[in-house]
């Protein structure tokens, strides 16, 4: 099973293989598999391991408590969309969806969608992000929905609102609107505590300004370059007028080096980037290498 840690509030993230037999210890000492350097950790704080194919958080007598959804615990079971919580510090987990599909040799159960009165998960082939985000609307769900096509997002539902969402350290609107532009992914939606607060937008209106966004984008991919190639900045002539995007897209361009790195870092959405860097190239301004 692939796990995922992610510190909030700073740069780190670290992905761990979890085995059956493989324990991750997290705490403020330097040699904890993952290192949480706040004062209210313990220097050996907590352990996250598999139990019957359960992941599992135990507090190791910590000093200033494990919390999983702002309750202290010793040991307990976590999933997905759980909150968690050493001292002060707070942790997203995120788990491989391929370990909750089943058989990897089996792809014909894959394609099979499983339920339960708290859990859905499976292979959206022909159930689009887009087709997911409609039915948890239509039905109310509140919960987290977790998509994974070669990188994790989420986006968190309450009473079938879209609260919250996540891609690549990336949220709101934009990772909502990136997410809905996958073909196709591995996911779960679990029942549980949604994150609140990135995303204010009404739902249908998110869903028709997405659909529009993709095809907007999708005509702007032949003028762009590959997404990992590097960008060289040249500086725009005097007489050449930028759109604050466009000028905000030359700014970032000077600290990120491939294009990919442009749509991450700039806070508009990704056809408004894609848009800006396309212009920019014509005008000589970045030049793809």
């Amino acid at each position: 099973m692939i796990l995922n840690l992610v510190l909030r509030g700073v740069a780190k993230e670290l992905t761990f293989e979890l085995g059956a037999s493989t324990a991750i210890r997290l705490g403020r000492g330097c040699h904890c598999d993952f290192v949480v350097r706040d004062p209210t950790v313990s220097r050996v704080h907590a352990e996250i391991r598999v139990e019957s194919e359960r992941v599992i958080l135990q507090d190791l007598d910590s000093t200033n408590g494990t919390f999983v959804n702002d309750v202290r615990m010793e040991k307990e079971v976590v999933n997905l969309g759980d909150r968690i919580r050493l001292g002060s510090a707070e942790l997203e987990m995120c788990l491989d969806p391929s370990f909750l599909v089943g058989n990897r040799e089996t792809p014909e159960r894959e394609k099979e969608a499983k339920s339960s009165d708290d859990v859905l998960f499976g292979v959206a082939e022909n159930l689009s992000p887009v087709d997911l985000v409609q039915v948890l609307a239509h039905h109310g769900k509140s919960g987290t929905l977790m998509l994974y096509n070669g990188e994790f997002g989420r986006i968190d539902f309450q009473n079938g609102r879209a609260c919250y969402a996540k891609v690549n350290g990336i949220l709101g609107e934009k990772a909502f609107h990136r997410i809905l532009g996958w073909g196709g992914a591995e996911f779960q939606f679990r029942k549980g505590h949604p994150n609140q607060g990135n995303i204010e937008q009404p739902l249908e209106r998110m869903l028709v300004d997405s659909m529009r966004l993709q095809g907007e984008y999708q005509s702007l991919l032949e003028s762009l370059p590959d997404p990992r190639s590097e960008l060289t900045l040249s500086p725009p002539s005097p007489n050449v007028e930028l759109s604050p995007i466009e000028e905000e897209v030359v700014r970032v361009a000077g600290e990120a080096k491939t294009l990919i790195e442009v749509l991450d870092i700039g806070p508009y959405l990704d056809f408004e980037v894609a848009k800006a860097v396309s212009r920019l190239i014509e005008l000589r301004v970045l030049l793809p290498n």
